[in-house]
């Protein structure tokens, strides 16, 4: 992954001399949880949490036919709340489109 404007771009190789193998470009990388694209947006990474928190969320709902507020609230906050605020100080959306 190359990141900024200005970065020259070289082609990776793994190897040695004989025997070198090209490295593939990507455009996303996955380090410590986080998802960083080549252009520093996060979408992905927050459409994957978005999408994570809904799953444990709809667990929750699942396993309980009626549920009280305090035990919601107590569930909501071990299981929910901590996937969206994980490194949320990285990723934080600065972005309207995100925030919704």
């Amino acid at each position: 992954m190359h990141i900024g404007r200005t970065n020259p771009k070289f082609a990776y190789t793994l190897g040695d001399i004989t025997n070198q193998h090209h490295l593939a470009e990507t455009t996303t990388e996955k380090d410590l949880g986080v998802y960083f694209q080549n252009n520093l947006h996060f979408s992905i990474h927050i459409a994957n949490i978005v999408k994570k928190a809904n799953s444990h969320l709809g667990l929750i709902y699942r396993s309980f036919n009626h549920i009280d507020g305090d035990i919601f609230l107590g569930l909501y906050k071990s299981m929910v709340r901590p996937i969206l605020e994980y490194s949320s100080v990285v990723w934080s959306p600065k972005k309207l489109a995100n925030r919704n």
